[in-house]
């Protein structure tokens, strides 16, 4: 019997581990639902000879605004556990009124929302006393407070029963008690000091009036925003500007608090936005704008700040007038060079042309054969960064796109990593594609070292500055190969120790050995191995063996000189 519950086990597993692996609700992705905060205000509590009203609103706790259309649960319950339990829904301005039948004793208040698909579920507890009054609690004050005044205008009034009462209020400020002021019964108009709320930034004021002997404590809460207004500057010492020339425009950014860093500030030409820039440690900023690139005639400069947080105010610079003078007319001794260089170019390019006619055969073959014995070998490839050329005037990017290439085979490289290392994260990385062409974006501002490698190559490293106007956008990065550095050491070495140069394309570095009868240890010897097994061997070299060949080099310099010391 144990034996066939045992199977049956089993089998209800296997079913059951079926089931879940092809339901297709446990297969789907999670859902994940973001829903508001909400919160329960008790606006006021009148008690009647054997009633009592109570008047609650419901609000969205981030945006002070009503929720319309939500129930709202009431439960009224004495110490002994009895009660009694209502609901109602809100009207438009999110007030939900209950009428119930009540005694004059202390009551546990709750109120509870169970929330929906747009908001969370909220709670609210009081002990209440229905012997005694519920005052309410009215302040009227602007929802964007200005930090550049010294006070800031409060109107505070108390209601008990719909009926204006005195008291003592304490305002608290992000739950830290600044004042405590005493209501008369008509109201108050209370000038609150500026330097007690804190620094610019969302402010959280609550107002709370403790209990009396013939009133029930009552709180108010108000969200408020604390604005600083900010100082933009912006000046030149240029008033005429040439039209071969650059202009340089200089400011600041404050605000009450001191400089702003690393802020965009934006230059706009004639009310049309022309660069950006980004603010320093100290809140300056430079712009460098290139003559050419403007019509002849007054230019109408002005910066402009747009605030990336709620509590600053944006900013315009006073205007900056620059005149930008016409270009200078040509010479006519520019126009007889020009002409002058023309003829002789198409001189040069018809006797080039003519040249088989000009030049007899044998006397070229001569030529030819002499210009190869005493030719100097091709100058080594340069690798690096070539950046790429913006003609019209953009807007500022932070991102680098280009391409990877090998400067000697005329090919992109592949694979290749390409890592930027900002001063305030991480490093990032990319590889380039089949193509050679790499992207990075979005990338942080200021100054940050690239660095570009690849296998068999030699590693490049520059330094870029973001954010830039298209320059880095179409740039190329040349990588030498490590095979063809390492011949350029080794031609460098041969050529001098050769009988005549012509001979660098015929010998190969065994006969140039035989011909210097270099033992198998000399210095030449173990070079002449090295570019054996790395340039034509199967093996990608590495950087490692560019630094043997220099380290044999620096050797066979060594005893060049001092054979030459010791003749």
């Amino acid at each position: 019997m144990s034996v066939v519950k045992e199977s049956m086990r089993r089998v209800f597993a296997l079913v059951l581990m079926g089931a879940c692996a092809f339901s297709p609700d446990l297969r789907a992705a999670p859902g994940v639902t973001i829903r508001g905060r909400s919160t329960l205000l008790l606006r006021s509590v009148e008690v009647q000879q054997r009633s009592t009203t109570v008047v609650v609103r419901l609000l969205d706790a981030s945006l002070r605004r009503a929720i319309p259309r939500a129930r709202v649960r009431l439960r009224l319950e004495t110490p002994n556990g009895r009660g009694v339990m209502a609901s109602e829904r809100t009207d438009h301005r999110g007030d939900a009124r209950f009428e119930l039948r009540t005694r004059r004793r202390t009551y546990q208040l709750s109120l509870a929302y169970a929330g929906d698909h747009y908001y969370a579920s909220t709670q609210l507890q009081r002990l209440v006393d229905l012997s005694k009054a519920t005052v309410r609690i009215n302040v009227r004050f602007k929802r964007a407070l200005d930090a550049s005044r010294p006070t800031q205008r409060v109107e505070l009034a108390l209601f008990a029963n719909d009926k204006p009462v005195a008291g003592s209020v304490l305002i608290l400020v992000n739950k830290k008690i600044i004042a405590r002021v005493p209501v008369p019964a008509t109201s108050l108009e209370l000038a609150l000091n500026t330097a007690a709320l804190g620094k610019p930034g969302p402010l959280r004021l609550q107002f709370h009036f403790p209990e009396t002997p013939l009133l029930n404590a009552a709180d108010a809460e108000l969200r408020s925003m604390l604005v600083t207004p900010v100082k933009l500057s912006l000046k030149t010492e240029q008033s005429q500007l040439p039209h071969d020339k650059t202009l340089t425009l200089r400011g600041s950014l404050r605000d009450s608090q001191g400089a702003i860093a690393r802020a965009t500030v934006s230059l706009q030409a004639m009310g049309h936005h022309v660069l950006s820039a980004v603010t320093g440690t100290q809140g300056k900023y430079r712009f460098q704008l290139a003559a050419r690139d403007f019509p002849p005639g007054p230019l109408d400069l002005r910066a402009t700040f747009s605030p990336t947080v709620p509590w600053r105010k944006s900013a315009k610079s006073p205007s900056v007038e620059v005149e930008v003078l016409p270009p200078r007319p040509l010479s006519v001794r520019a126009y007889a060079i020009s002409t002058l260089g023309t003829f002789l170019a198409l001189l040069l390019l018809l006797g080039w042309r003519q040249r088989h006619f000009l030049l007899p055969k044998r006397h070229q073959a001569e030529a030819e054969i002499i210009a190869t014995d005493d030719t100097p070998a091709a100058a080594a490839l340069e690798g690096g960064l070539v950046r790429g050329r913006s003609r019209h005037i953009r807007r500022h990017e932070l991102g680098i796109a280009g391409t990877v290439w090998d400067p000697a085979d005329h090919q992109p490289i592949a694979g290749a990593r390409v890592i930027v290392f900002p001063a305030s994260c991480d490093p990032i990385e990319t590889q380039s594609d089949e193509r050679g062409s790499f992207t990075l974006h979005p990338l942080p501002a200021g100054e940050h070292q690239v660095e570009v490698s690849s296998k068999g190559y030699l590693r490049e490293r520059f330094t870029i500055t973001l954010p830039h106007r298209g320059r880095l956008h179409g740039m190329r990065v040349n990588l030498i190969a490590v095979r063809v550095q390492l011949l350029e050491v080794y031609r460098t070495v041969a050529r001098l120790r050769l009988p005549r140069p012509a001979l660098w394309a015929r010998w190969t570095p065994r006969d140039l050995l035989v011909h210097l009868g270099e033992p198998s240890r000399s210095p030449l010897a173990k070079l002449s191995g090295l570019l054996e097994r790395s340039y034509w061997g199967t093996e990608t070299p590495d950087e490692d063996v560019l630094r043997d060949a220099k380290r044999l080099t620096s050797e066979i310099d060594d005893a060049h000189q001092a054979f030459d010391s010791h003749e």
